[in-house]
């Protein structure tokens, strides 16, 4: 911690006094910067400032983390005149010592390599605490983001330990997803502490589970970041198809050499670590690259505190300070407080660790980072090599178009020899003028390898192997395409084989190109046609309803116009609506049609227009239905899944022999009992139920009668050839992935595996596989009762408001044929008259007396 002596009176300007002395308090915890290195500092300071002002360090060092000894020493130096403090020391010495600094209203400049700013800070509370802000978002976060722009990345995973603040994670998640708005982004923290390796293998294994991630970025402790990689690397996590970045800036040589050249890896450095270094001079790199950085920081602290010094010359009377005291009855305050801040707002300027300036209530050092890569070239193996720098002039700058195009082409100009087998539609041989060639789905991929490698172009030979298998263990020796790979007989099998571990011993196997699952083959059962076909779209329950529902319509009808006092029946005296009309209104209604006549009365209307909505309903679901099920084949199958074929002998079922699918029944056989009836049949009925090939195994699904397990690609398409004929049943088993072989060590299995998954993630192999990724037709099935029991209750809902309409017309027309009749009789009753005699002239008036 640096302190600075100034006392301040009142608030006029003083003359500088010449050659005044400002003491500097220095408290550094648990760092070993030698006396030494410290007079050159106040050396270098006073060289600058002098004659005006000398400085004078006050060094307290600390053997431990202790606030409580920091704060005494700092409270014996504010006691002493110093009125500015840079400490050197552990997130929690520099909360203490920023709490005092503010109660008193002492400015504190705290260097804190670990970044104590962004996990717990109050600008209120630490107003006059000033952290040397190692600026890691506006830096390592924005190379972040440059890198995956310019990789062009659709996918990132971004792996942190309990170090890591989530507000540190989001907010690399937003520079990446600022430059790069389409991207799919997967942030995962990591609990390492007490050696918790089984569950970052858990974590790691969940993220190739899903096969969509490759791109992942480290931000972690030196110790966790080495062992994320290594543990990766074990799982497979290796080669050029996975990418990581290492976040972490002060990362140092040793932790890098850990992670050699079969990860491919770029660090971000920061460049004052090695500041009294050329990239190019990698020998000359400090041992200690941590204490060459606090060294830049405390350098650069000094600068700080010497700056204020000079800006505030002629506002403070250097000879008439006054003691601040730290006892708790003591309110005595430095007074200038505010006009340090203010001075200090003022810093800019550049020093060891980069440009240096007052920002968002702390000092940030605009550092310069250096980017390295992993790299492996022969004979020298692999080392490091810088690749580029970041810093905000400049920008991100690279030797390399890309940050991770660092290596040599180990397939330019080659021609590789490759072996395949016939099999559709993976390979497909034709034959035109006596010249062979090949096409289908590996040769599509092969081909858009080749395109897509446009810089290593390379050609190829292709051939058949001699036994026409894949390649199983037979008496210690290995036959078919992983024999011709393992004995060096050809650079790559190209063909529609799986990967398997048996497999994955002999041979290295490519990033999968397609992944699989085992289905079973079957002949088609012939649909039994029906003269009343057109009755399935509906279950006989539902026509059942129906009929009732329009006779009772019907019957409604009839009854509602000799009710209701309103129909055509009562009030004009005609019968349209007698029992016979009144079912040809409904059946006709029914039928789209139309009756002769429609209802008069109201109670009528509303029944009419409620069993129109229903049968509006009913068409639209019969039409919809009846054509697809005039267009939808529909049989029962005799077999529906790998259960159902176990637990029947009348059809025959195999697959090839030997095959690695063989094997699989076997080992399965040894601890599923399912597998061991299976296993167990096709290997002791007799005939044997095995075949060849794969050829031989349609023909005799074609033949009838005979079941054929095998690669669901391969039966898909088969199918779609005989689609008459042929047909899969049950949920595909044993899933897996198609993959091309090489040899093991092949130098160019890289490359390969590179340019497949680039070719995954442009969804270039997509467009390839669709000839071979089939959609199968779905049957429809018949409305039951459930569907449409809504349109029925609907239809009792609108009987029922109809009935009690006739009901309310009734009771009305009751109460109106009262009212005229009680009306009309008093019309008819005589009227008493009132007679008047004025002078024997009468006169008389009816109706009153």
């Amino acid at each position: 911690m640096i302190f600075i002596e100034a006392w301040f009176v009142g608030g006029s300007r003083f003359d500088a006094p010449s050659n005044a002395l400002i003491k500097i308090g220095v408290i550094l915890e648990k760092r070993n910067l030698n006396s030494q290195v410290l007079n050159e500092i106040e050396a270098e300071i006073n060289r600058q400032y002098k004659p005006n002002i000398e400085f004078q360090l006050l060094i307290a060092k600390l053997d431990e983390v202790n606030p409580y000894m920091a704060v005494q020493h700092a409270c014996q130096m504010i006691y002493n005149g110093v009125g500015i403090f840079i400490s050197v020391s552990s997130c929690s010495t520099y909360f203490t010592l920023a709490g005092l600094a503010t109660e008193k209203n002492v400015v504190h400049v705290g260097v804190n390599l670990r970044n104590c700013y962004q996990q717990n800070w109050d600008t209120q509370v630490y107003y006059y605490s000033l952290p040397f802000q190692v600026d890691m978002t506006n830096t390592v976060d924005v190379v972040l983001g440059e890198i995956v722009r310019l990789e062009k990345w659709p996918s990132v995973v971004l792996l942190y330990d309990e170090t890591i603040f989530r507000e540190r994670a989001l907010s690399i998640k937003a520079c990446i997803q600022k430059k790069t708005h389409d991207i799919k982004f997967h942030e995962i923290k990591l609990f390492l502490e007490n050696n918790r390796s089984a569950i970052l293998e858990t974590r790691l294994k969940d993220i190739i589970k899903d096969g969509e991630f490759f791109n992942f970025i480290i931000l972690a402790s030196q110790q966790n970041t080495v062992k994320i990689v290594l543990t990766a690397k074990q799982l497979g996590v290796k080669g050029k198809e996975y990418n990581w970045i290492i976040a972490n800036h002060e990362i140092d040589e040793d932790a890098l050499n850990k992670i050699d050249n079969s990860t491919r890896a770029v660090a971000i450095l920061r460049k004052h670590m090695y500041s009294n270094v050329e990239p190019s001079s990698k020998s000359s790199t400090p041992s200690d690259v941590t204490e060459q950085g606090i060294y830049d920081y405390f350098f650069d602290s000094v600068q700080v505190a010497a700056q204020v010094a000079n800006l505030t010359q002629f506002q403070i009377n250097w000879d008439g300070l006054r003691a601040v005291s730290c006892a708790t009855d003591s309110s005595a305050i430095f007074a200038w407080g505010d006009k340090l801040l203010s001075a200090i707002r003022k810093t800019n300027f550049v020093g060891k660790t980069g440009q240096i300036k007052h920002e968002n209530f702390s000092l940030i050092d605009y550092i310069t980072l250096r980017l390295k890569h992993t790299v492996s070239e022969k004979p020298t193996g692999s080392h490091w090599v810088d690749i580029g720098y970041w810093d905000r002039k400049n920008d991100l700058n690279l030797t390399t178009e890309k940050a991770f195009e660092v290596g040599y082409s180990s397939l330019q100009d080659m021609t590789l020899k490759i072996v395949t087998i016939e099999e559709h539609p993976f390979i497909i041989k034709s034959v035109k003028n006596g010249q062979v060639s090949y096409e289908g789905c590996c040769i599509d991929i092969l081909k858009a390898i080749q395109k897509e490698l446009h810089n290593d172009r390379f050609n190829y030979v292709i051939y058949e192997v001699e036994d026409n298998q894949y390649g199983v263990e037979v008496d210690g020796r290995w036959t078919g395409l992983i024999g011709d790979i393992l004995y060096k007989k050809a650079h790559m099998a190209v063909a529609g084989m799986i990967r398997n571990y048996d497999r994955e011993l002999v041979v290295d196997f490519t990033a999968s190109y397609m992944d699989y699952g085992v289905s079973i083959l079957i002949p088609k059962p012939q649909k039994t046609t029906s003269i009343f076909g057109f009755l399935e779209p509906l279950t006989v329950q539902v026509w059942i309803c129906i009929s009732i529902a329009t006779f009772g319509i019907g019957l409604m009808l009839f009854l509602l116009s000799r009710l209701s006092p309103f129909s055509r029946h009562n009030q004009l005296g005609t019968d349209e609506f007698n029992l016979k009309n009144s079912m040809w209104f409904a059946l006709a209604s029914l039928m789209q049609q139309g009756g002769d006549a429609t209802p008069l009365c109201i109670s009528g209307r509303i029944l009419g227009t409620f069993w129109w909505f229903f049968t509006l309903i009913i068409i639209a679901t019969y039409t919809a239905n009846l054509a697809a099920f005039l267009t939808v084949t529909r049989m029962e199958t005799p077999i529906e899944s790998l259960d159902g074929l176990a637990s029947q002998t009348r059809i025959p079922y195999g697959t090839v022999s030997p095959s690695s699918l063989e094997q699989f029944f076997k080992e399965q056989s040894k601890i599923d009992p399912l597998y061991e009836r299976i296993y167990n049949y096709m290997d002791t009925a007799d005939p044997s139920p095995m075949v060849i090939d794969e050829d031989e195994g349609i023909r005799r699904v074609l033949e009838g009668n005979y079941a054929f397990l095998w690669d669901d690609p391969v039966l898909q398409y088969h199918r779609k050839l005989h689609c008459d004929k042929l047909t899969t049943v049950g949920k595909p088993f044993n899933r897996k992935n198609y993959a091309f072989a090489v040899p093991k060590g092949a130098p160019y299995w890289e490359t390969i595996t590179m340019s497949i998954l680039r070719l995954q993630e442009s969804g270039e192999l997509d467009k390839i596989k669709a000839s071979v990724n089939l959609a199968l037709l779905q049957e429809a099935e018949g409305i039951a009762l459930k569907n449409v029991a809504g349109v029925f209750y609907i239809l009792a809902m609108g009987a029922g408001l109809a009935f009690v309409t006739a009901a309310v017309e009734l009771l009305w027309h009751r109460y109106m044929r009262a009212r005229k009749d009680r009306l009309e009789q008093e019309a008819t009753q005589p009227q008493p008259q009132m007679k008047l005699h004025v002078n024997n002239i009468q006169f008389s008036e009816p109706g009153r007396i």
